[in-house]
């Protein structure tokens, strides 16, 4: 396993940020960022060193926040949407 580095860019809810993700390759670290924290990130990096955390003082985001903070999915709105019709209707 390896830890990856995602960082946020200009205007990004956690600017000057980065989150690790640990996986065995890229690919996967992607799929894990992508599910808890959305698709929102900049870039992805393999070292802590090419990610510039320490050149560019990035604060790290923990994964479990970034996951608290992550926009809503389709699915997620449709249900509450859905719910919220639902109660309409029983008035």
């Amino acid at each position: 396993m390896k830890t990856f580095y995602f960082t946020y860019g200009f205007g990004q809810r956690f600017q000057g940020g980065y989150t690790k993700v640990t996986a065995k390759n890229m690919s996967a670290a992607r799929e894990i960022f992508h599910k808890e924290a959305g698709p929102y990130f900049s870039f992805a990096y393999d070292s802590r060193d090419d990610c510039g955390v320490d050149r560019f003082n990035l604060k790290e985001i923990p994964l479990e926040e970034a996951h608290k903070n992550r926009p809503a999915t389709k699915a997620e709105n449709d249900k509450k949407t859905a719910d919220w019709v639902e109660g309409l209707k029983k008035k």
